[in-house]
Order: C-alpha cells, then structure tokens, then sequence
C-alpha cells in the first residue's frame, strides 16, 4: 500500500471511529432516559426501539461531516 492509500485509510479509520463515539455517546444519554437503544453494523448505526416493542424501530446515522446525526 502506498503512503497517499495508507493515509486515506487512517483518515477513513478516524473517521468511523469519531462516529462510533458520537453513537455511543448518544447512547448513553438515551439510556439514562430509559429509551431502548443499541449499536449496530459496527457500530456506524444506532437502533433506537418504541416502548414495548410497537412500531418500528428508528436508526441514526452520523452524517454531515460528523456535525449531525440523521434518521
């Protein structure tokens, strides 16, 4: 692999991990509310499920560069 490759992989690798940070971090507010919610594919997505287990669930996604999150 060369260095321009190696370098978008790490950017690419930050990257996701920023991601994965945001999710928890969302997470974790959500499960202090008592909201059912969990980290999925790798953590580049979070379910969020209704009460009860009625409906659908919602999945979040980072998006816009990482500024905000979209469902």
């Amino acid at each position: 692999m060369n260095p321009i490759m190696q370098a978008a992989a790490f950017t690419e690798h930050q990257r996701q991990q920023r991601e994965a940070f945001a999710l928890t971090r969302l997470r974790d507010e959500l499960l202090k509310h008592k909201v059912h919610a969990e980290l999925r594919d790798n953590d580049s997505a979070l379910v969020i499920h209704r009460p009860g287990g009625a409906g659908l669930p919602m999945w979040v996604f980072v998006g816009y560069g990482g500024a905000y999150c979209s469902w």
